[in-house]
């Protein structure tokens, strides 16, 4: 068969009609295949937070799926106080404080759900300089600041009830203390070498305890608790009434030079007059019965002092680093001379030992240089080997023989018998 031109042309046509019907349809079913299909707004967010939104886009059956993942930054305001930042330095169990960080430093600000501070929940914390106590605290434990030497005062607030021993031990910069009507206890010690303590402040309204310019009393005025160690003055009487004599009371009151003991008091208590340096001038009257050990130690101004017939025992140390004592009469009725009741009274010349002594304890006149002639009683029954170490210059008369320092193991012998 033979084609025309004509033919030829007319072919060509058709076939173009024909690929522009089927390109018109194609593109119909594309654009309707590629239809984009989004879910409704509750199922289009992912995830607990809500802050995805996941698209879905579906093209014809052989393509693949995409998904594209939008973030969204959601802005909240919250309505919780912030963590006080003295809460990182705190570990608390069961509502008590149990320890601080040695880290701590600055305004210590306990949370007011705290009911408690344990033994030594701030012990050596040098760098805290304020701690706020919220009301909720009942209890405040032995050592719990102790060496916290950055603190200048403190208030106890109304609610606590007791504050154990040594709780402020050697915080040397303590100025003044505040205390509140609900306490009803006091540990022993409580400001034991407070240097710099100068007032105690006790609110009117408590039961227990009473102050009165600065110091610190029981509510009925029988004991004296504490005086405070940087009062400034240098003499001080002792009010009447009172019965006893606290420890520690005055111990470290580097300004007084004379202190008044009324008539009536029957207790010096332990470390009383500790470290007390410029102590001049103290009288102990007949009434008092029972001198603590180391009620008098180092207090190296005194230059003497009268022990009251009513005491029986010297306890131990009493008298320990008096420097400027001369001359000591020991009572009779005296029993016993305590452990180092004496020790490093360099200037002590003589001494009188009553006949009704039986024991005289280890290092009780040790390094006493000065100590040139004792006699002791034939009461005795007990003499330490140590009792004169150190007494160089000494010569010991015991039932009519003296002995001198070089042979005083004989004297000991001659006792033992």
């Amino acid at each position: 068969m033979k084609i025309t031109k004509k033919t030829l042309y007319v072919l060509l046509c058709g076939a173009m009609a024909l690929c522009m019907v089927g390109c018109e349809n194609t593109d119909e079913s594309i654009k309707e295949s590629n239809s984009v299909s989004v879910t409704d707004n509750e199922n289009a967010y992912t995830g607990k937070d809500h802050n995805t939104i996941t698209t879905l886009q579906t093209e014809s059956e052989n393509t693949t799926t995409t998904t594209t993942k939008v973030t969204t930054i959601e802005t909240t305001t919250s309505t919780a106080e912030p963590e006080e930042p003295a809460n990182d330095w705190l570990t608390i169990i069961d509502n008590v404080v149990v320890k601080c960080s040695k880290e701590a430093e600055g305004e210590i600000v306990i949370p007011d759900y705290v009911t408690g501070i344990g033994d030594s929940a701030f012990v050596n914390c040098v760098n805290i300089t304020s701690i706020v106590i919220p009301d909720g605290v009942t209890n405040i434990g032995n050592y719990a600041f102790q060496e916290c030497r950055g603190l200048t005062d403190i208030v106890i607030p109304s609610g606590v009830t007791s504050i154990g021993d040594f709780a402020f031990q050697w915080c040397f910069n303590l100025t003044s203390v505040t205390i509140s009507d609900s306490v009803t206890s006091l540990g022993e010690g409580l400001f034991f070498s407070c240097k710099r303590l100068a007032d105690i402040s006790v609110d009117k309204n408590n039961k227990h305890y009473y102050s009165e310019n600065g110091v610190l009393f029981d509510k009925n005025k029988k004991e004296l608790i504490q005086y405070p160690a940087a009062k400034a003055v240098t003499s001080y009487d002792i009010p009447n009434g009172i019965i006893s004599i606290g420890k520690f009371s005055f111990m470290e009151c580097q300004n007084l030079t004379t202190v008044t003991i009324p008539d009536g008091v029957t207790k010096i208590g332990e470390s009383a007059f500790m470290t007390c340096y410029e102590l001049k001038d103290l009288r102990i009257p007949d009434s008092v019965t029972d001198i603590g050990q180391q009620a008098f130690m180092d207090c190296w101004s005194l230059t003497s002092i009268t022990i009251p017939d009513g005491v029986t025992i010297i306890e131990n140390g009493t008298f320990a680093n008096c420097w400027s004592f001369t001359n000591i009469t020991i009572p009779d009725g005296v029993t016993q001379i305590g452990m180092q009741s004496f020790e490093n009274c360099y200037n002590l010349k003589s001494i009188t030992i009553p006949k009704s002594i039986e024991r005289i304890d280890m290092f009780a006149f040790c390094c006493c240089e000065s100590l040139a002639s004792v006699k002791i009683p034939d009461s005795i029954i007990t003499v330490d080997d140590t009792a004169f170490e150190g007494c160089t210059n000494i010569s010991v008369t015991y039932q009519g023989k003296t002995y001198t320092y070089e042979n005083i193991n004989e004297f000991h012998t001659a006792v033992y018998g």
